[in-house]
């Protein structure tokens, strides 16, 4: 393990040019690892295969130097690949010196990178705002206390509450991972979902739909195996799934499938912009935002009237719910429909191209 990342050199840059036409931001790696737990977590799982540090960070006059010579070549919008930015010794006098360095060094750029909620704090976002920060993807992943335990996050709800608040108020914009299900998801934790999705629906979602992935040496996976929990499916890149065990639950977990794959395209479309994300100024953000909000305003109702529904009435079959959630597919078809066209506008007013693939890990 290199615990030195300043050692290493600068990466080639031969193909920037080609990013930058895309308008795509141009990455940079300015840590690794994480000092996370996180039980469905491959990054956690692929660092710790080594001996040493779980996290390690480049310095301050090392990052900006690479910066500095992305700026001089043209890059305007640059994007932190790193698993979690502020770990280690990075504090908010850490946050002040990079924004110090930068506004001494004249170099104005668009920033992005990965946040975890318990590093969060009011002096931190300040000085990462004043760096250039627009954008945070933070693993929020669950609004209940129960599943949040059981995901062995180190933030706590209160914690996530207290970042998405102090997010807000910075005006920086939050991509929050949402785990939604796992094999021993209940209904009660899907109730309390509800409630919080819908009170903190500023952040940004590709949809309220999503499942823990079994990704392959995770403990996640690793507890699946050993209880005999986890199944194989060769068809899809050998991917391997579950059963979750509340049938209440279960019965969620297929209508909301069935409602999200419905529109999932529109959905990466419209959220792709904001994540991936796409070198657009502000103005252009802020519509892709308001796009997004729009989407997930629709799931939010959904989701709420599919609880009620399968919460009064527990008996009621898949084939059932099946028939509900395309009744109300077909009910929003002339909504999702106008709401497509405007994607498509938008995309050809901010000269943006969309070839994603369809998603082979979502049948």
């Amino acid at each position: 393990m290199i615990n030195d990342l300043d050692s290493l050199p600068i990466p080639s840059r031969e193909t920037m040019k080609m990013t930058m036409e895309r308008k795509s931001y141009v990455n940079i790696s300015t840590s690794r690892g994480c000092n996370g737990n996180c039980l469905f977590c491959s990054v956690i799982a692929f660092f710790r295969k080594s001996p040493g540090d779980h996290w390690r960070g480049r310095s301050i006059t090392n990052i900006v130097n690479e910066i500095e010579s992305l700026y001089i070549a043209g890059a305007r919008y640059i994007k932190a690949i790193d698993d979690s930015f502020i770990d280690g010794d990075r504090d908010a006098d850490w946050c002040k010196e990079l924004a110090d360095e930068l506004e001494g060094r004249r170099i104005k750029v668009t920033l992005r990178s990965a946040l975890r909620a318990d590093r969060a704090t009011d002096e931190v976002l300040y000085h990462l705002k004043r760096a250039g920060f627009i954008s945070f993807s933070v693993g929020i992943e669950n609004g209940s206390i129960s599943a949040l335990k059981r995901m062995n996050k180190l933030a706590s709800l209160n914690m996530n509450i207290k970042a998405l608040q102090l997010f807000k108020n910075h005006g920086i914009y939050m991509q929050a991972g949402f785990i939604l299900f796992d094999i021993d998801t209940n209904y009660q934790e899907l109730v309390e979902n509800y409630q919080f999705l819908k009170k903190y629906d500023w952040m940004i979602t590709k949809g309220i739909f999503s499942e823990m992935f079994a990704a392959e040496g995770t403990a996640y996976t690793n507890k699946l195996e050993k209880n005999n929990n986890l199944k194989h499916d060769n068809k899809i890149f050998d991917n391997s799934y579950y059963k979750i065990k509340d049938p209440v639950a279960a019965k969620v977990h297929f209508g909301l499938k069935i409602w999200h794959k419905s529109h999932i395209v529109l959905y990466d479309m419209a959220v792709e912009p904001l994540t991936s994300p796409k070198a657009i100024d502000m103005k252009s953000f802020d519509k892709f935002y308001n796009l997004q909000y729009r989407l997930k305003s629709y799931d939010i109702v959904f989701f709420g009237n599919l609880l009620s529904l399968v919460g009064a009435k527990k008996d009621l079959d898949y084939e059932e719910i099946k028939k509900y959630v395309t009744k109300q597919i077909e009910n929003m078809s002339n909504i999702y429909y106008e709401l497509i066209c405007e994607t498509q506008l938008l995309y050809h007013e901010c000269d943006l191209v969309y070839d994603a693939v369809e998603n082979p890990f979502f049948e």
